[in-house]
């Protein structure tokens, strides 16, 4: 149906923000830049990322800061895997002793106006 698509995209895009929100409640994470769609971009520090990738956590290096991670959840994404992944990286930073990171400068907004 033609509502299928918007149905999973706003499934997608509200498991980005329960990911994000869990991210941002820990100290060691810093969330740079809002979510917008199903794309997290956290700060994560590098040795839970190492530790986080070694445990079979995928996620995409994005080079714009460093240490940045990109996440992208889907219409398959479960609440209960977010949570998981939550749970997860307040487990391993308390046992890595991992320390907050330099915050990160933000994001600024850019406007485009496109004349067709």
């Amino acid at each position: 149906s033609d509502e299928l698509w918007r149905q999973n995209a706003r499934h997608a895009n509200a498991m980005a923000h329960r990911l994000a929100q869990g991210l941002a409640s820990h100290s060691t994470i810093d969330m740079p830049w809002p979510v917008e769609a199903n794309e997290v971009f956290p700060v994560i520090p590098e040795p839970l990322r190492n530790d986080l990738r070694s445990r079979g956590v995928a996620f995409y290096d994005w080079p714009v800061l460093p240490n940045m991670a990109r996440f992208v959840t889907h219409f398959g994404t479960t609440p209960e895997e977010v949570d998981e992944l939550i749970e997860l990286i307040a487990t391993r930073s308390k046992s890595l002793s991992v320390r907050v990171p330099l915050s990160c400068p933000r994001r600024k907004a850019i406007n485009i106006k496109i004349v067709i």
